[in-house]
């Protein structure tokens, strides 16, 4: 299993893209018990509607706890082993009594997973319903992350995650939102095609349905929150809207898919050149869309976007999977010869010598995906009654890590001696697991005020993981199987378990930045670390409303958006506008930025504001009509290829969304109608392969860029 983790791109801005897209390509997802739709007819018009949630299976074997638990006397907050909450009217105190409770677990939320069908387990452990006064309490263990799933009629359902003892937990239910649209391909609505709605980030889907006559879809009922709609069809390429819901809002989404390039290749054995039949290829480390090789080893996949990153995935029982960036050549067909992989095995054992019950296990390890772009490739363990292991098709041209967590347990990473052969099996002996460490502490603002939802990462790993290597080795660290995040609670606190002893950072950033702030921990087996605080500096603010020319405010477009606050010699800061057009940049440096836009509404564009000082309170960006640029770009040659293009203007260094051109390297990209600036492309292979015209002004056409290796740029105008 495979994941395209994040980009570390030229430019700053597609970076701020990588690290937004980043829920996108984890594609998170519950159980399909926890969303019902049907088809129903509102006013002629065919729809899905939503119902609320049923339990899950594990919901039968829930306990159920009093309405209504006591607090001891002169108990003011709940210790580190009990979890309060309350159910109130979104946005109000006012208590909902009866409202069903449940308390769940997920131990894919306690850790960086990869592995989707483990994600897709969520235990529900106790029942109860809210009292007269709203409250509720559950019995926990200590630091272990939990979901809370609320219902109650007349509100739309809610879950929360993050919630750990210690923490008093306050639910605001609200009014459902709903969401309706259209799916089309060049003006003709498609009909049965799959559409999704899942909470950006935290693997919490709220709708799923398939498009009806005309290609019409409306789901109702839906938890207010920033969601993706996700429209994947077999036969076009996949997009996805980002919509922030609102209390008992109506939402509209037209979704536009293409039919996109048809992928034509076969997969065989690398020594034999014998078919791999069945042999699974998909377009995502996902394999949500797969396509099967024939008895010849041939495949077809079509809806491909041939865009400047198309990365194909094969994988067959116990051979190593592959995947490589096929923009450009969708058009060739395709051969992948792959090798059988290697197996690691071994045992897991307790200190006492006995079976670890409730094991996980994965391999994996870490490369270059492309230029810039880190992957991960992540095979998970098979783990018997009796401990044994094993793990099957290891790639031998990477350097793998282990890592083994359950519940008790700290989470023990290690690096596997070497790199295995084709068909090497290696015995790694027996691995104790000991009992879990954690540490725990509070996120503060320089003030001394605690600061509730911010993210918390945790990474390191334990102090014996490299004792398998030589000393002289040095693999790749896999950072999924060493850090971890979690939002802090109301009163700023953090709680991290299942660690094993060894060195760890706690760090934090403010949303938009990467500059952090961290501590450093020491972490014994068996033992809590308390008292840890992360302070984290106020920072100076720009804030003010984005519009369109004339003064239209922004819809639902607004979420799409990014905002970008920039600083010579100094990381940008992004912000998201919001329903209405209000933004702010916080946690900045004292000085002047330049405030623009990765991108704006399609046919609107901003013209960047210079030297905008912190402490602005009313900065006012208008959106205008935009103007356009336009070429081709070829190659040393001067034959047209397909590339990536991007503009930037003059005094904004914080770089520019990606566009990709066609086939023969035409592009037409929007501008602000005072556009001044540069227009560049890169090869979609080799980011060092590249071009830049300068003196670019807005409406000028048949630019010419010819792409050479840095060291011989050339770029000219017609």
């Amino acid at each position: 299993m495979r994941k395209y983790v994040t980009a570390t791109i030229v430019l700053l801005a597609i970076a701020m893209v990588a690290i937004v897209a980043w829920s996108l390509f984890l594609d998170p997802v519950v159980p399909r018990s926890d969303v019902k739709a049907a088809a129903v007819v509102a006013g002629g018009a065919p729809v899905n509607a939503v119902l609320p949630p049923s339990p899950v299976d594990s919901e039968r074997h829930a306990v159920d706890v009093p309405a209504s638990i006591v607090a001891p006397a002169g108990r003011a907050e709940p210790g580190p082993e009990e979890l309060w909450g309350r159910v109130v009217i979104a946005g109000t105190a006012v208590p909902i009594a009866n409202a069903v409770v449940l308390l769940q677990h997920r131990d894919a939320d306690e850790f960086w997973n990869l592995d989707l069908r483990y994600g897709e387990q969520v235990s529900t452990l106790l029942r109860t319903t809210s009292a007269a006064d709203g409250t509720f309490r559950f019995a926990v263990a200590r630091a272990r992350q939990h979901r809370l799933s609320v219902r109650a009629d007349g509100y739309a359902p809610t879950t929360v995650v993050d919630c750990t003892g210690g923490s008093e937990v306050v639910i605001g239910l609200s009014l459902g939102a709903s969401v309706e649209g259209v799916v089309r391909c060049e003006g003709i609505g498609l009909v049965d095609i799959p559409v999704r709605i899942a909470v950006e980030g935290v693997g919490i889907e709220l709708a799923a349905g398939r498009t009806e006559v005309g290609g019409a879809f409306r789901f109702t009922g839906l938890q207010p929150a920033a969601v993706f709609v996700q429209v994947r069809s077999p036969l076009h390429t996949q997009e996805w809207k980002r919509l922030e819901l609102q209390v008992g809002a109506a939402h509209r989404v037209e979704i536009d898919l293409k039919a996109g390039v048809t992928l034509r290749g076969r997969v065989v054995e690398a020594t034999t050149s014998a078919p791999i039949v069945d042999a699974e290829v998909s377009d995502s480390w996902t394999f949500k869309r797969i396509v099967r090789a024939d008895a010849d080893g041939r495949f077809v996949m079509p809806g491909l976007a041939d865009d400047s990153f198309v990365q194909i995935y094969v994988r067959a029982p116990g051979y190593a999977s592959l995947s490589r960036n096929l923009a450009g050549q969708l058009g060739k067909e395709a051969e992948f010869a792959m090798v059988r992989g290697g197996e690691v095995t071994g045992r897991f054992v307790t200190a006492s010598g006995g079976v670890p019950e409730a094991v996980y296990a994965a391999v994996g390890a870490s490369y270059e995906e492309a230029p810039g772009m880190q992957g991960c490739d992540w095979i998970r363990a098979d783990v018997l009654r009796d401990g044994r292991f094993q793990a099957l098709g290891l790639r031998p041209d990477l350097h793998y890590w282990l890592m083994v967590r359950g519940s008790g347990y700290g989470t023990r990473v290690y690096a596997v001696a070497h790199r295995l052969a084709s068909g090497e099996r290696l015995d790694l002996g027996d691995i104790v697991l000991r009992a879990a460490g954690g540490a725990e502490g509070r996120v503060l603002d320089d003030s001394g005020q605690p600061i509730a939802g911010i993210s918390v990462s945790l990474a390191g790993a334990n102090a014996d993981s490299r004792a398998w290597l030589a000393t002289d080795q040095g693999p790749q660290t896999v950072s999924q199987f060493e850090s971890r995040t979690i939002k802090t609670d109301q009163r700023g606190g953090f709680r991290f378990t299942s660690l094993a002893a060894g060195q760890y950072e706690i760090a934090v950033r403010q949303r938009g930045q990467r500059q952090k702030e961290s501590v450093k921990v020491e972490v014994h087996d068996g033992a809590i670390g308390e008292g840890f605080e992360i302070v984290v500096p106020t920072g100076a603010v720009i804030e003010g409303v984005l519009r369109y020319a004339g003064g239209g405010t922004l819809g639902d477009e607004a979420a799409e958006l990014f905002l970008m606050a920039s600083r010579e010699r100094e990381q940008s800061t992004s912000a998201r506008p919001e329903v209405g057009g209000h933004f702010r940049f916080a946690g900045l440096t004292e000085g002047a930025y330049t405030v623009s836009i990765l991108r704006g509404p399609p046919g609107w564009s901003l013209s960047p504001r210079l030297g905008v000082p912190t402490g602005t309170k009313d900065l006012q960006l208008v959106l205008e009509r935009s103007a356009f640029v336009s070429g081709r770009v070829v190659d040393a040659a001067g034959k047209g290829l397909k590339s990536q293009v991007y503009v930037r203007l003059d005094g904004v260094t914080s770089g520019s969304a990606l566009h990709a051109t066609d086939a023969d390297g035409n592009f037409r990209v929007e501008v602000p109608p005072d556009f001044h600036g540069s227009v560049g492309a890169n090869d979609l292979r080799d980011w060092t392969v590249s071009a830049t015209v300068e003196g670019v002004a807005a409406g000028q056409h048949e630019l010419l860029l010819q792409l050479k290796p840095l060291s011989g740029q050339v770029g000219r105008r017609r």
